[in-house]
């Protein structure tokens, strides 16, 4: 069970900021932010739809725009797959679990920005540890379910954790 929720945890929290300082640095580098063009870049990425950027197909260049977001943007970007996993055809109580992780991104909002305390990181870890473990408890929930909502931020097809892939390609095994 504990590996289950440190599996989960790692990968969300990869695709929550992990990669952003690095992205960001890269994007400085080759432009300055003060550039009327890299501030129009900027804005354009940030005003990017979800629909928008899963449509780029690529998951090297998702992962390069999804760093170069504002930590506003990632947040919305993860309430969002969650909206989209709720239109899923859950059980109420599933459901209203789905709708607390929402509750939880919200909480802690921080861990979207690139920099984050041990605080931070820990509230996160507490909050997700106690959702991860009432879903495998009360729901039966795998890791591939787990990951499937809560750490890709690709479409889930449904509620037994298969992921539509940029690809085309679907994780159903």
């Amino acid at each position: 069970m504990k590996y289950l929720y440190f599996l989960c945890l790692s990968v969300f929290i990869v695709f929550a900021s992990a990669c952003s300082n690095a992205g960001k640095k890269d994007a400085a580098a080759k432009s300055p932010a003060e550039s009327p063009s890299a501030k129009d870049s900027i804005e354009a990425l940030n005003s990017m739809s979800r629909s928008e950027w899963l449509a780029i197909g690529d998951r090297s260049k998702q992962m390069d725009i999804y760093d170069a977001f504002t930590p506003e943007k990632r947040l919305d970007f993860w309430m969002e797959k969650v909206d989209e996993v709720l239109a899923l055809p859950w059980s109420k109580e599933e459901a209203a679990h789905i709708e607390a992780l929402k509750a939880l991104m919200q909480r802690n909002a921080a861990v979207f920005q690139d920099n984050y305390s041990d605080e931070v990181k820990k509230a996160f870890d507490e909050d997700l540890k106690q959702w991860t473990d009432k879903a495998m408890k009360d729901f039966h929930w795998d890791s591939k379910i787990l990951s499937a909502i809560a750490a890709s931020p690709y479409p889930m097809l449904d509620t037994k954790g298969n992921v539509r892939l940029p690809d085309g390609a679907c994780s159903k095994q």
